[in-house]
């Protein structure tokens, strides 16, 4: 794990991410809040993270494998990258499994900025809340309740 700040964490594990990835789109408000959209698996599988470098946590915020390309194992082969970056980096990461809202994406597939029923997931083969706490989980997060709020988390684990 590198000793720095969690600004200097956040920045150094994206830096080491595109080592395996392309960088779409970055965005600033300026300060400490920070969002980078990446094409892994050559354009296959996109993240988008988002940090605040005072929030103890990067949030992995969307992971989306393309229609064509999914069930061949590029989001797995895509999270184990990020894992081991996060531990490599000492980065906290949390997420919310939430399979109904695709906010930009929803426009790509055609659907507008709908939210998402569970016939339309099955439709666009995407997977649902059980099977996305499933594959998270064998990542290391782990479920987090917050009254209602529900949402994961993963700790870096030592090298």
């Amino acid at each position: 794990m590198v000793v720095a700040t969690l600004g200097e964490r956040y920045r150094g594990m994206i830096k080491t991410l595109l080592q395996f990835g392309k960088l779409i789109d970055y965005r600033t408000s300026g300060g400490s809040d920070n969002e980078w959209d990446i094409a892994f698996e050559g354009g296959r599988v996109i993240v988008k993270f988002e940090s605040d470098d005072f929030d103890p946590f990067m949030n992995l915020y969307e992971i989306i494998t393309f229609p064509q390309h999914r069930k061949k194992g590029y989001a797995s082969k895509v999270m184990k990258i990020i894992c081991d970056t996060a531990d490599l980096w000492g980065v906290s990461m949390e997420l919310d499994v939430n399979p109904h809202e695709m906010p930009y994406r929803l426009q790509e597939a055609g659907y507008g900025k709908t939210r998402m029923t569970p016939e339309m997931i099955e439709k666009m083969d995407i997977m649902n809340e059980n099977q996305l706490k499933k594959f998270y989980s064998q990542f290391g997060f782990e479920q987090e309740f917050d009254g209602d709020l529900e949402y994961f988390v993963r700790y870096p684990m030592t090298l």
